[in-house]
């Protein structure tokens, strides 16, 4: 069997296998920095809930994420 097509959920829209906290934590890592408690915590608040067009989401979580001060590097990797 071929397949027809394939679904990317990047975010975890469809399936999430991360909590927000282990996401946070990881993307921090990623991007060089300690994921402290406190560091998670911020991530985790500052993030919006995400929707389901692809780009509509991009462009609106790359607008939260530079209004809440996350420099280039570290919004690549959330």
């Amino acid at each position: 069997m071929t397949p027809q097509a394939v679904i990317f959920d990047r975010r975890g829209t469809l399936a999430l296998t991360l909590t927000d906290r282990q996401w946070a934590a990881a993307a921090l890592e990623r991007a060089g920095r300690d994921a402290t408690p406190q560091a998670v915590r911020a991530v985790v608040d500052r993030l919006q809930d995400s929707d389901l067009d692809a780009d509509l989401h991009r462009r609106t979580f790359d607008a939260v994420l530079a209004e809440e001060g996350f420099d280039d590097t570290l919004a690549q990797v959330l």
